[in-house]
């Protein structure tokens, strides 16, 4: 149908991005807009995104993934931005706080408020918490998802791999807000 994503911005909370990738490199919106809009990661260095672990890499991936033969992301003509702060080799408590300030910096990446184009249309969470780990119902991250909300950002959470036991749903995706 011609749709492919062209002209929205979509955003992962994950490992990090490979900025190098041949799939990835041509749809990062760094290639015309300042490196701390574009990219947030509280220790990962360098002038292009990166990505230890590669998990971020391929959701990004799925999300807008293409070479000049092949279109095999969901929106592969949109742009991307990202924020390395998943499995970075923090603590639990570190690592939330580096999540709820990514979600802080994703109302504004560029740091001014009257710009909105640099504010992504979408942020991927391809990242949880069992349920193990902390209780069913815990709120850390409810007030900042809702701010996001709020602000008009989409904000998705993948499932996670556990299953199939009743339960296994991670937290935040297993938070059901409504009205619907």
């Amino acid at each position: 149908r011609g749709i492919d994503g062209s002209g929205r911005l979509v955003c992962n909370f994950d490992t990090g991005v490979d900025g190098d990738h041949p799939a990835l490199q041509y749809n990062w919106r760094g290639l015309h807009a300042s490196l701390s809009s574009t990219w947030f990661s509280p220790y990962i260095a360098g002038a292009i995104p990166n990505d230890k672990v590669g998990h971020g890499t391929q959701t990004m991936g799925i999300m807008i993934g293409s070479i000049p033969s092949d279109s095999f992301g969901v929106a592969p003509g949109a742009e991307w931005i990202a924020a390395a702060v998943v499995d970075q080799g923090q603590t639990l408590q570190k690592t939330f706080s580096d999540i709820i300030a990514a979600y802080q910096w994703a109302i504004d990446p560029d740091g001014n408020p009257a710009t909105h184009d640099d504010v992504p249309d979408v942020i991927l969470n391809s990242w949880g918490v069992p349920t193990s780990v902390m209780p069913p119902c815990d709120a850390t991250f409810n007030q900042v998802i809702d701010n996001v909300e709020a602000a008009g950002v989409v904000t998705i959470f993948a499932a996670g791999n556990e299953g199939p036991n009743p339960y296994t749903l991670r937290l935040p995706a297993n938070r059901a807000a409504g009205p619907y």
